[in-house]
C-alpha cells in the first residue's frame, strides 16, 4: 500500500496489541492506544463496521547483521552486540588477528560469527537466532532494515533504540 517504514515505537506497541486482520471495537481501546492510532499512517489500519482491525504488519524477518571489524575483533564483538535482541550476528576482520584461539574462542561463546579477509573464510559461524515473540522494539529493527532497503541504501548502518 506503500507504506514506508513505521518508526514510531508507541504507535508499534499499540498495533502490537491489536490482532492482524481481526477487528477491536474502538471503546475497548485505552485512552493511549487511541492517541497512538491516531496518528497511525494510511495502511496501518483501517476502520471497519465492527471496530479498528489492524493491517500492518513486521515487513521483513532480519535474518543476519554483518558488522565491519575494522579497529579489531574485540571492538567488532560490541558492535555485533547491539542486534543481539533481533538477529543473528558476525563480524567481519581484513585479517586474521593475532591471538586466533582468543578472538574465536570469545565469537564462539557470544554467538558471534567471525569472518576474516576478502575471501569470506568464515572461522566461526554464527549461532542462529531464535525470536520467541515479536515485540515492538523486534518490529522497529524490521522497519529499520526496510527503511534501508527501500531508499536503496543497504549499507546504511541501522540503528538500536
Amino acid at each position: 500500500v506503500g507504506l514506508g517504514a513505521v518508526t514510531d515505537v508507541p504507535l508499534l506497541e499499540a498495533l502490537l496489541g491489536l490482532p492482524h486482520g481481526l477487528p477491536v471495537p474502538v471503546a475497548g481501546l485505552s485512552d493511549r492506544e487511541r492517541r497512538a492510532l491516531d496518528v497511525a499512517p494510511a495502511g496501518c489500519v483501517e476502520p471497519g463496521p465492527d471496530g479498528i482491525v489492524r493491517q500492518a504488519r513486521p515487513p521483513l524477518t532480519p535474518a543476519l547483521a554483518v558488522v565491519p571489524a575494522l579497529r579489531g575483533w574485540q571492538a567488532g564483538l560490541v558492535a555485533a552486540g547491539r542486534y543481539a535482541p533481533f538477529c543473528a550476528r558476525a563480524i567481519v576482520l581484513p585479517r586474521a588477528p593475532r591471538d586466533l584461539l582468543a578472538a574465536c574462542t570469545e565469537a564462539d561463546f557470544y554467538g558471534v560469527g567471525l569472518i576474516v579477509g576478502s575471501q569470506l573464510e568464515v572461522l566461526v559461524a554464527p549461532e542462529p537466532y531464535r525470536a520467541s515473540r515479536v515485540t515492538a522494539r523486534r518490529w522497529w529493527f524490521a522497519e529499520q532494515v526496510h527503511q534501508a532497503l527501500i531508499t536503496g541504501d543497504e549499507r546504511t548502518e541501522v540503528g538500536t533504540a
